[in-house]
């Protein structure tokens, strides 16, 4: 029954969120520029273009990716998601001192579709960790096909090198279950 409260608390609190960056998007005005991934020097991997609404997109990825929101009881190394706005989302390994994994997923509306960048802002050369980044750029691009079926995805050059021959398995790195 503990569980089932947490599950129900957690949903409340995620469509409170929605509720909330629906209502700051309504008001806001367009004119300001988009800050991307690649807007903090990180190195993209992933670019998308996904034709459903941002809503929608936003919360297909968080879902389908799996990772926990905070880093909460998390063995170090993991990953987690982090929310920072309503456009960028991090993605964090945990480390004592914070000098881990860290990524980037920006999410931004367009006339029709949504665009999705991934980046790689800071990679340790920890090859454990590395290994768990590579599993999740598989999950990133499975999930973006979950969300969109007919998803518009472009790897990088590297990501391509990277995840030839890869293959996603069932002990997962970043200790999420499938």
């Amino acid at each position: 029954m503990p569980v089932l409260a947490v599950v129900l608390t957690a949903l409340a609190v995620l469509g409170a969120v929605v509720a909330v960056t629906v209502a700051l998007r309504a008001g806001r005005s367009g004119g300001r520029p988009r800050r991307t991934a690649t807007a903090e020097r990180g190195r993209l991997r992933i670019a998308a273009t996904v034709h459903t609404g941002w809503e929608q997109t936003v919360l297909g990825l968080v879902r389908e990716i799996g990772l926990p929101l905070e880093p909460t009881d998390l063995p170090y190394g993991r990953l987690y998601l982090q929310r920072v706005t309503e456009e960028r989302t991090l993605i964090r390994s945990r480390s004592e001192i914070g000098r881990g994994f860290l990524g980037a997923i920006d999410i931004t509306p367009a006339r029709g579709s949504t665009q999705v960048q991934y980046a790689i802002l800071r990679l340790p050369g920890d090859e454990r960790l590395n290994t768990a980044v590579l599993d999740l750029e598989l999950r990133i691009v499975s999930a973006l096909r979950r969300v969109d079926a007919h998803v518009d995805v472009q790897l990088s050059a590297d990501a391509l090198r990277n995840l030839d021959g890869v293959r996603p398995t069932d002990d997962r790195q970043d200790g999420t279950e499938r």
